[in-house]
């Protein structure tokens, strides 16, 4: 193995960087490998850098200089790791933008920016679902939860019920995937974002059939109130018109 490959191996099975080692590159201290293939300053804490580069790799574990490659990362800001994340999901790689969405969200902790490390893990949360990685989607969504709960936009807030709504539904759990997306649809109606509380009801409508009569009698009600406001809307704009 080249020098990458052991410090990728060493990082993967070392608990400690600098107290333990199962292997050394002869002549060479760890910190001073590591130090060296990691690029770090000499002020740097290599302890520090090094947690921060095993949470932006974790993807790629068993690839060394995949993992290295993304320390490119460390030069960009966050809006240029998130246009990278974006476009590795128009491309349908899912699992290499989670790598920069991860990496996106470690610089914003850093910079204090809860609000849009709240839309990140949603984000997260949301590619997740996609995968069908059904928990661990869940948890991305309790961490954007705890994040949103710092800036109170109502939007954000429907806009994470409704993630978890499709979350639960997609799962077979049509009982909580309901609970969500009504929470969703009142929280769109509320900030009148209509166009989303519409896109809500249609998500609503797939759990019917699994739903007990009761909860879906409600959300047929939910349905016909919303299409009666619209219809009053849409009739007052021909009057005018008229």
């Amino acid at each position: 193995m080249d020098d990458i490959d052991k410090v990728a191996h060493y990082l993967k099975n070392s608990s400690d960087v600098v107290d333990r080692s199962d292997f050394k590159i002869p002549h060479t201290s760890w910190t001073e490998c590591i130090r060296y293939v990691l690029d770090l300053s000499s002020t740097a804490d290599v302890k520090e850098e090094v947690k921060s580069f095993k949470s932006a790799a974790k993807w790629l574990p068993d690839k060394g200089a995949a993992r290295i490659n993304q320390l490119s990362l460390r030069k960009l800001t966050s809006s240029e790791i998130i246009k990278k994340a974006d476009d590795q999901i128009r491309t349908g790689n899912i699992q290499e933008a989670l790598l920069y969405y991860d990496y996106a969200v470690m610089v914003l902790k850093k910079a204090g920016n809860s609000r849009q490390i709240g839309k990140l893990l949603l984000i997260i949360g949301d590619a997740y679902c996609k995968m069908g990685n059904f928990s661990l989607a869940l948890s991305a969504y309790e961490g954007a939860e705890l994040y949103f709960s710092k800036d109170n936009n109502e939007n954000d807030k429907a806009e994470l019920a409704y993630s978890r709504g499709v979350c639960f539904q997609l799962w077979g759990k049509h009982k909580e995937g309901y609970d969500y997306l009504l929470m969703a649809y009142e929280l769109f109606s509320n900030v009148r974002n209509l166009d989303k509380a519409h896109k809500t009801l249609s998500r609503m409508s797939l759990s019917l059939s699994f739903l007990e009569p009761e909860d879906a009698i409600k959300a047929c009600n939910e349905a016909l109130e919303f299409f009666e406001q619209q219809k009053a809307v849409f009739t007052d704009k021909l009057l005018k018109k008229s």
